[in-house]
């Protein structure tokens, strides 16, 4: 897949990078930091997936979602973003976004994205002329839910070593 990132936080850009490398058939397109360099790299390439961020220079990144939409282009966007307003995923939702995930986020969250986004892409050029409803069934059923926390489970971010050591401060 052909993969374009938009972020202007550049620990953010080497994280979306460095997570896209340890993704099998993931070809870096561009990496750009504002809305006006991602629409003209989306104008110049072929593009299959969007990595974007919302806040972008005083400018929204759904404007890069809004430009795809004018120009035709068929490429999945996976928002990655610390917006977390409502208004903003509705919109988000509204405009097709294939995933949102909320900085900070883990590898494994990051891959999931992609990679339903890659099933989707595989799937609709598997289909012939005429589609069953199993095979759209396929695009359009939700994930399945993640399983439930148990008890024990630690809270996202936090490891056992980290846990140990917080525990180590409070009883010294």
């Amino acid at each position: 897949m052909r993969v374009l990132i938009v972020e202007d936080d550049p620990m953010v850009m080497r994280l979306n990078v460095d997570y896209l490398n340890r993704l099998d058939d993931m070809q870096l397109v561009a990496q750009c930091d504002s809305v006006p360099s991602a629409i003209e790299v989306l104008d110049q390439e072929g593009v299959d997936l969007v990595l974007l961020d919302v806040y972008l220079r005083n400018r929204s990144g759904l404007e890069v979602i809004r430009h795809l939409q004018r120009t035709g282009r068929d490429a999945d966007v996976v928002l990655i973003t610390a917006a977390t307003e409502t208004s903003t995923v509705r919109t988000a939702r509204r405009l097709g976004v294939s995933d949102y995930l909320v900085k900070p986020f883990t590898f494994e969250r990051f891959r999931d994205a992609v990679e339903a986004c890659r099933q989707a892409r595989t799937t609709l050029e598997g289909l012939a002329e005429q589609v069953a409803q199993q095979d759209i069934d396929r695009l359009f059923q939700p994930v399945s839910a993640p399983e439930p926390r148990r008890p024990g489970d630690l809270p996202k971010g936090l490891t056992a070593t980290s846990l140990a050591q917080v525990a180590q401060a409070i009883l010294a």
